[in-house]
């Protein structure tokens, strides 16, 4: 019995989130701009929250095309005339399953509002590239992917102090960290909030 009752709490906590470090998932992350705020749903025990109004941290990574790419070549810069450039940098791996499972949603607001100027930019924490190169084009994650095959040994994930995945901040065009780990309806929220 004791044995049953201990599988069933390992299996909830890896159904939460996967991470080096099991820790709680944190709310949504309240914005410095307006309308980013009234969509997102803060938590003020969050431990992120201190990144939200803060400039992001570049680092380089090797991209899909096997090159070498840096955050700053996606975050930043003019937008397009009449869009609004944010975006959001997510944290994943293809043997995360509550990555898998937020991943229809990134996919279905990155479709949605990237016409508007909204991009995202994917951060593998996969160890095999043939498995992350099979998630990202079986699944048709076509936005911009990066990867160290280094795991949660990646000096990204030091970085920014990532403790599970799915985890993400959203950037405005200043390369202002906006938001912090907007999952299911906060994404949308908060797209909503800024292109609608």
């Amino acid at each position: 019995m004791k044995r049953k009752i201990v599988f069933v709490l390992i299996a909830m906590m890896c159904l939460t989130a996967c991470g080096q470090r099991k820790k709680a998932q944190p709310a949504a992350q309240k914005s410095s701009a307006e309308s980013v705020a009234k969509a997102a749903n803060p938590d003020p025990s969050d431990p992120y929250q201190a990144l939200v109004g803060t400039k992001f941290k570049d680092f380089s990574m090797t991209g899909m095309d096997g090159l070498k790419h840096r955050l700053s070549d996606y975050i930043g810069g003019k937008a397009v005339k009449g869009k609004k450039k944010y975006v959001l940098v997510d944290f994943w791996a293809s043997w995360c399953r509550p990555c898998m499972m937020e991943m229809p949603n990134v996919k279905r607001n990155w479709e949605k509002y990237r016409s508007k100027g909204f991009d995202v930019v994917g951060v593998s924490l996969d160890g095999d590239p043939l498995a992350w190169n099979m998630a990202v084009t079986n699944n048709g994650y076509a936005w911009n992917q990066l990867c160290d095959l280094q795991g949660f040994d990646s000096p990204a994930v030091a970085l920014y102090g990532v403790q599970y995945i799915p985890w993400n901040f959203l950037c405005d065009e200043n390369g202002t960290i906006v938001a912090v780990n907007l999952r299911d309806a906060s994404l949308s929220d908060t797209l909503a909030a800024i292109y609608e």
